[in-house]
């Protein structure tokens, strides 16, 4: 094969890869929605946060609390984009509420590392036989990731009944979630209120 043809082949199947990892990642969350349909929404429906999440709590780890008000904002930021207007919650039809959960979990995993240690040739990741280095090394063992859901419910003031329930749920989140993920994984969760 001519080495001139095979590389930029080589990197647009690279770059190619690399994109739908991206989009892979923005895609992961497992979503769970369910809406009353027996529940009306007026023209011009009015909601407020449930008692108990009226403010976020002010005690605790300060990254918790930012994140707890980035959720708020993006809550209040899709359903304000949806026509519904913030209220007391004495006069308001829907009443919101919202619960974020982690936790650690431990997987098997494989992990391969190449035997071979400098620079990688064309020839030895094309054909790793073909004679450079020794075989990649195999090894399997426990991982740990972290898995977080996020649950939005609204309720009807009148009548206490759940009107519209989302739950998101992402096997492998990282440490640093920023405002614009958590700002999509409510646009998402919220997206057939």
């Amino acid at each position: 094969m001519n080495l001139m043809t095979w590389t930029p082949r080589l990197c647009r199947a690279a770059v190619a890869s690399g994109l739908l990892l991206i989009l892979a990642g923005c895609s992961g969350m497992d979503v769970e929605r369910t809406r009353n349909s027996s529940i009306a929404v007026p023209s011009s429906p009015t909601y407020a946060w449930a008692p108990g999440q009226a403010a976020p709590q002010a005690a605790g780890d300060p990254r918790k609390q930012a994140v707890n008000e980035q959720i708020r904002r993006a809550i209040e930021t899709v359903l304000q984009s949806k026509g519904y207007r913030q209220v007391s919650a004495e006069s308001a039809d829907f009443l919101v509420e919202y619960q974020v959960g982690t936790r650690t979990a431990l997987r098997q995993a494989t992990q391969y590392q190449s035997g071979r240690q400098g620079p990688v040739s064309i020839r030895s990741t094309v054909n790793p036989g073909g004679g450079f280095g020794p075989p990649p090394t195999v090894t399997s063992g426990p991982v740990s990731t972290t898995q977080g859901s996020l649950m939005i419910v609204i309720r009807q003031r009148a009548s206490g009944q759940v009107f519209y329930q989302a739950l998101g749920r992402e096997d492998d989140i990282r440490e640093g979630v920023s405002e614009a993920q958590i700002q999509s994984a409510v646009r998402t969760l919220l997206s057939d209120l």
